[in-house]
């Protein structure tokens, strides 16, 4: 019974793996193809900015 109960979790977790690797796959993609989609990563992941830009992080309390 508790090795069934094992399987069962692997199972699962080897799900949520193959699912994120499929989104991994198509955010690489869209990353290497797309300038503006690659722009919007760098902006929004590691707050870069242009020169002439300031950004504001806005955190809820």
């Amino acid at each position: 019974m508790k090795i069934r109960e094992s399987i069962h979790s692997l199972n699962a977790e080897k799900e949520y793996y193959l699912e994120k690797i499929h989104n991994d796959s198509i955010m690489n993609y869209e990353l290497r193809t797309n300038d503006n989609n690659l722009e919007k990563f760098a902006r929004e992941q590691y707050f870069m900015k242009a020169d002439d830009e300031d950004v504001y992080e806005i955190v809820e309390q």
